[in-house]
């Protein structure tokens, strides 16, 4: 790269001769304090002389530095796709993340390499995934899953793309340009007092008191499912926790401690760090194994967790109930209950009373006359389950001699 060099003209102003030139894209004049026209171009020379010096030393640098970032560039390229996923985990850069998030990100990155195997082409590098690529994949990726699910792929992308670009020194991300798509979110509905005691019914062991606790505190899942003893403050009967979801904001929330969920939180003994061990271990180290566990319990308390249509933006049918929906329905009875709005904003630790209308520091009374306003969902008479067709057909058949054999058969089927 050659240098830009700076040649400037003399103007003569009375009896000196002026040096007029352009630096830095300013017009400079200054005078050579000479008479003679040969002297001036002499010291104009002189005057020039460390301007292109400069000037020749930064084009030396830059083309150095090019250089280095084409040799970079070129190593980086010769990155291997089936390596990206390795560099990204192990990148020091790389933001800590959950490692169910991680395990999703890496159910993500599958997509793109299962894709490449299964068109059989020819991509064995990372420039080898071009934005025309990129843009073919997000076009099939486009058909096959919903809104949602596509918006966090991209963005998914983008993240590793960015994060392994120090590592390797391929700084083109293609997938900077794909555009995200716009969606319909599906809210979680509440559940209503029924199905919240067909729920208690059929939860067994930890679950039952996951489940309850959901129920009485409109906590989120992750922050149920790692409630610490530590959290608990037996002397006013007060849960003091601060959400997961709202940590950044350093917000600490106060639930008073109903009765029907006294004896989970306020036992004689307490063992270990967490409420609900079995739970938290869950959570931490096989989430979607609670997931399914979670959803098997809507099951068999007979709740339709599907909605009935599926949206044009999604891909499948939504989830209509899940563990959030506990949320919703702690936030709607006690709406119902004329629990004030700001008693429950504080409570479930929303930021706005918007945010609690759509899903329908306070002092400890006012939580405690929120908790006591909650129904008990346990001592109510519990709601009869759908038996089965085969149970009923031997009922009917059931009479005084041989109720001792009917009974038998349905308890040992």
């Amino acid at each position: 790269m050659e240098a830009q060099m700076i040649k400037g003209t003399l103007e003569k102003k009375g009896k000196f001769y002026h040096a007029k030139y352009w630096y830095q894209g300013k017009r400079r004049s200054k005078t050579t304090g000479k008479t003679n026209r040969k002297d001036a171009e002499k010291k104009l020379a002189e005057m020039l002389a460390p301007l292109n010096a400069a000037n020749i030393s930064r084009a030396h640098l830059k083309a150095a530095a090019e250089a280095h970032d084409a040799e970079v560039q070129l190593l980086g390229a010769a990155t291997r796709i089936s390596d990206i996923w390795d560099i990204f985990c192990s990148a020091p850069e790389r933001s800590d993340c959950e490692k169910s998030t991680l395990a999703d990100y890496k159910g993500l990155w599958k997509k793109v390499t299962q894709w490449i195997n299964e068109k059989k082409r020819p991509l064995h590098t990372i420039a080898d995934i071009t934005t025309v690529t990129a843009s073919d994949f997000a076009k099939e990726l486009s058909a096959s899953v919903g809104a949602n699910t596509y918006n966090k792929a991209i963005g998914c992308y983008r993240l590793i793309w960015k994060t392994i670009s120090t590592r390797t020194g391929w700084v083109d991300n293609p997938w900077t340009n794909i555009a995200r798509k716009q969606f319909d979110t599906f809210s979680k509905r509440e559940l209503d007092i029924e199905e919240l005691q067909k729920v208690v019914a059929v939860a067994k062991g930890e679950f039952k008191s996951f489940m309850l606790l959901g129920m009485y505190t409109g906590l989120r899942k992750k922050d149920v499912a790692l409630l610490k003893w530590c959290d608990i403050d037996a002397g006013p009967q007060m849960i003091k926790v601060m959400p997961f979801k709202t940590k950044r904001k350093k917000k600490i929330v106060h639930i008073a401690i109903p009765k029907p969920i006294a004896e989970i939180l306020i036992p004689p003994a307490r063992h270990g760090i967490y409420v609900l061990p079995e739970i938290a271990n869950m959570y931490q180290f096989q989430n979607r194994t609670l997931g399914r566990k979670i959803a098997q319990i809507f099951d068999d308390a007979g709740i339709r967790r599907m909605a009935e249509s599926t949206p044009s933006t999604h891909g499948r049918q939504p989830i209509q109930v899940g563990y959030h929906s506990l949320r919703h329905s702690f936030i709607s009875i006690c709406s119902e209950s004329d629990v004030p709005l700001a008693v429950v904003q504080a409570i479930v630790g929303h930021g706005s009373p918007a945010m609690t209308r759509h899903y329908t520091h306070i002092g400890a009374d006012a939580a405690r006359k929120a908790a006591k306003a909650l129904p008990s969902l346990q001592n109510i008479k519990a709601t009869k389950l759908p038996a089965q067709e085969w149970v009923i057909e031997e009922l009917r058949k059931m009479t005084a001699d041989n109720w001792q054999v009917i009974r038998s058969q349905i308890i040992d089927r």
